[in-house]
């Protein structure tokens, strides 16, 4: 596989490898939804929401679980507000996410992520994740993440998306 680059001031979709499927879906969107692209997405009923949209529910554990329950993917198309327009939706694949604060250690291949509570804590972030705080996460870390890195590899899998038979 051949690794790509991509320049974070222009596009915040960091696609890492080119391979041939990415599990790309279309997916509708409520016309009151804002979602841009490299947002983490789950599905509500019969509509992708970015992660902010996801009701906090006691705890950033158990948020992210229940996030990780709807996960539906990765935004590779943009919803502007007013716009009911189906936006494409990667499934599966590895991308590059920024990480809300450097880990306080080595992250290993194979840890588990989920999206990053906001500030406040209320709500999780569209595109920041870390390391998971609940038993699932909407996927695994693909190469070390050190105490000073800043973005870390994730292999991501979707909650809808029916695992290959072995």
């Amino acid at each position: 596989m051949a690794i790509k680059t991509a320049d974070d001031s222009k596009n915040h979709m960091r696609r890492e490898y080119e391979v041939p499927n990415y599990g790309l879906i279309r997916v509708a969107v409520d016309s009151a939804t804002v979602i841009c692209i490299g947002d983490l997405l789950w599905l509500d009923t019969d509509d992708a929401k970015p992660a902010s949209d996801l009701t906090w529910n006691v705890d950033e554990a158990t948020t992210q679980g229940d996030f990780a329950a709807a996960f539906l993917g990765v935004a590779m198309s943009a919803s502007p507000d007013g716009k009911s327009e189906d936006i494409v939706v990667a499934t599966k694949g590895v991308f590059r996410f920024d990480i809300n604060a450097a880990p306080g250690a080595d992250l290993q291949i194979g840890t588990l992520v989920a999206p990053a509570q906001n500030a406040t804590p209320d709500a999780l972030l569209n595109q920041i994740l870390k390391n998971a705080a609940c038993a699932d996460g909407i996927g695994k870390l693909v190469e070390l993440c050190e105490t000073t890195d800043t973005t870390m590899l994730v292999e991501i899998r979707g909650a809808h998306v029916p695992v290959p038979a072995s």
